[in-house]
């Protein structure tokens, strides 16, 4: 009886309550009514909004806020979410997961949307109290307290992530400090000369930024439990700061599938049906190195829109409806002090490559443009402050329209809010 109370059989299982994981539950409900549908989480949280936790960090929103779902709708959808369950092992080839409370759960289908985890920095030598990821509710809530009561702020990580919460950080009245790896911010969503502009920008407004450089020592507070008295880095910068915090993007978290048969690369690979080597067995969402739009080839893009879709495409596989990914694309919107930027696909290109750039910038630097193409298709954009054409500029890219006879009038038209850049007849 007490083996039996352990062992508990499922139609389907789906690791990880994020995005993917949430979207794929739905999606397979509404196509199947009576399949058993289990999502096991290690966080005990219903679904939230992730990208939004900065806002609950400083206080703009509410833990009612960021919940996009209810308890009701678990069970009225007839999904059964287990809560601060840990997975600690996957039998693949008994369809077995085993939990951290020594619980079984047997499976048909397996759904792995485990997500991502932050990237450590590689060079940090020591991680004391008052250094911090901000990657769940979890991270924020045990970052609230020593916001509240300190002045400034440290920010490893010049990226869109890093960014956010700098910037959310000076909102509330701190002064942050961002260490950033690479040459300029924004490094894999901006070209240099964007990213300048931004920096201006937000220099301007107060926040102080240290380029080539790395955090590789955190320098203790030992009257403290949760803030340091800053950090030192590769270049013997002393740079003062309460806390840290690292923001060096996500890793796919995965490790738990390291020495099984599970093809693992950067990411778990899959296919366009998000369907692993194994049989019965899907990936979606960070965790998930699926096909590319441009290439073809499997990438990581951790967008929640990638993410979404391929829950609901492995959704639809899992129930026996073939559908295909069409690929993923790296896009980002984002507005700092009220300038806003849109960007997408491929946004810089080395000497030598097969691409040409056409550049747009306004003579008072506040507005920049920049196309990518390849032969006659654009392959990347980025609109800075006039962004007015980034819907059909995007549209044509994913549906790869021929652009040549418009070449010479993309920027032309591009920096004009009146008339659109790509006749609608075109695309559609």
């Amino acid at each position: 009886m007490e083996r039996k109370k352990r062992m508990r059989s499922v139609q389907t299982a789906i690791i990880g309550n994020g995005i993917a994981g949430f979207f794929a539950a739905r999606t397979l409900r509404d196509l199947d009514p009576k399949r058993p549908i289990t999502i096991l989480t290690d966080e005990n949280e219903l679904f939230y909004s992730r990208p939004l936790i900065t806002q609950y960090l400083t206080g703009e929103m509410s833990h009612a806020d960021l919940t996009l779902s209810s308890q009701v709708v678990y069970q009225e959808k007839g999904i059964d979410l287990l809560k601060g369950v840990k997975v600690i092992r996957v039998d693949f080839k008994n369809q077995k997961l085993h939990l951290r409370n020594q619980k079984k759960i047997v499976y048909d289908h397996l759904l792995i949307a485990t997500g991502g985890v932050p990237r450590a920095l590689e060079r940090l030598r020591n991680r004391t109290r008052g250094t911090y990821f901000l990657r769940t509710l979890g991270d924020a809530e045990e970052m609230r307290e020593v916001v509240k009561k300190s002045k400034n702020a440290l920010v490893a990580g010049g990226g869109l992530v890093g960014m956010k919460i700098a910037y959310a950080l000076s909102q509330i009245g701190l002064k942050a400090t961002v260490v950033v790896s690479s040459p300029h911010l924004f490094s894999r969503t901006l070209d240099a000369k964007a990213a300048r502009i931004f920096q201006s920008l937000l220099e301007e407004k107060g926040l102080r930024f240290f380029f080539n450089d790395e955090v590789t020592e955190v320098m203790e507070r030992t009257s403290s439990k949760d803030q340091i008295w800053g950090v030192v880095t590769r270049q013997k910068r002393k740079i003062q700061g309460d806390f840290l915090v690292i923001a060096k993007g996500v890793r796919p978290n995965v490790d738990l599938f390291e020495g099984t048969p599970l093809l693992l690369k950067e990411g778990i690979g899959v296919n366009r049906q998000m369907k692993t080597n194994l049989k019965n067995v899907f990936a979606a969402g960070d965790a998930a190195e699926a096909p590319e739009l441009l290439t073809g080839k499997g990438r990581l893009i951790s967008l929640w829109p990638n993410a979404s879709e391929q829950g609901k495409i492995a959704a639809f596989n899992m129930a026996g409806e073939r559908r295909q990914y069409s690929g993923g694309l790296p896009m980002n919107a984002f507005e700092f002090y009220g300038l806003s930027a849109i960007t997408m696909g491929l946004i810089q290109t080395s000497a030598g490559d097969e691409y040409e750039e056409r550049v747009y910038e306004s003579s008072d630097q506040k507005v920049y443009q920049k196309f990518v193409l390849k032969g006659d298709r654009i392959v990347g954009a980025i609109f800075l402050q006039q962004i007015q054409n980034a819907g059909v500029v995007l549209e044509a890219l994913k549906k790869g329209v021929n652009v040549e006879p418009l070449k010479d009038k993309l920027i032309k038209h591009s920096s004009s809010a009146e008339r659109p850049l790509i006749p609608m007849e075109v695309l559609y």
